[in-house]
């Protein structure tokens, strides 16, 4: 937005912060002034380029009084970039200055698996708290293990791919073990 003399801004912003807590990653920030404001959007990056909506609030359409506001992304990533969007009725929008939060990676932790319903392939993204040779095992409604495959993970976040081609049409699980743990069963279904 631009000043004109005489005009105040659309949104004057006090802060815009982040917190890594035990289940979340909390985004606070303040309004000094707000004028038509629609929407303060939280957005996510991995990359600081490409962005993603987290989630989104209600704006004031017009407050001279400091606001205070708070979002929580409940499935955070280990390393991620924040950003506010403030969005007016007309649709101008103004962005804050993006933020970086970066947690600790305490345990083995399968993050997404993904397209869900897979065909020939299914790609998943996990945090490892350290390097090693995982075991990855997908078992079939019976409990048994019908593919297995070695990857060897970096500390932090991995991304692999399984060939599921092999595989009958049906429901399975997705599990890797690491040398002291395991993560929680996911669901993976194969059209």
């Amino acid at each position: 937005t631009i000043n004109v003399a005489g005009t105040a801004l659309p949104l004057e912003l006090g802060s815009f912060k982040g917190a890594v807590e035990q289940n979340c990653n909390r985004l606070q920030w303040e309004t000094i002034t707000e004028k038509n404001v629609q929407w303060h959007i939280v957005e996510r990056s991995q990359d600081g380029i490409n962005w993603q909506e987290v989630g989104r609030t209600e704006g004031q359409r017009h407050s001279q009084n400091l606001q205070k506001y708070k979002l929580e992304d409940r499935n955070p990533l280990s390393k991620a970039y924040y950003r506010l969007r403030s969005v007016d009725y007309d649709g101008t929008e103004q962005r804050s200055n993006s933020i970086l939060l970066v947690r600790s990676i305490e345990q083995l932790n399968i993050i997404t698996v993904y397209p869900s319903p897979a065909h020939d392939k299914v790609n998943i993204k996990f945090d490892a708290p350290a390097e090693e040779n995982l075991a990855v095992h997908i078992l079939d409604a019976m409990g048994r293990v019908v593919l297995q495959q070695s990857y060897e993970a970096a500390k932090g976040e991995n991304e692999m791919s399984l060939l599921l081609s092999n595989l009958p049409t049906g429901v399975y699980q997705l599990i890797l073990f690491g040398t002291r743990e395991k993560t929680i069963p996911v669901r993976i279904v194969k059209e």
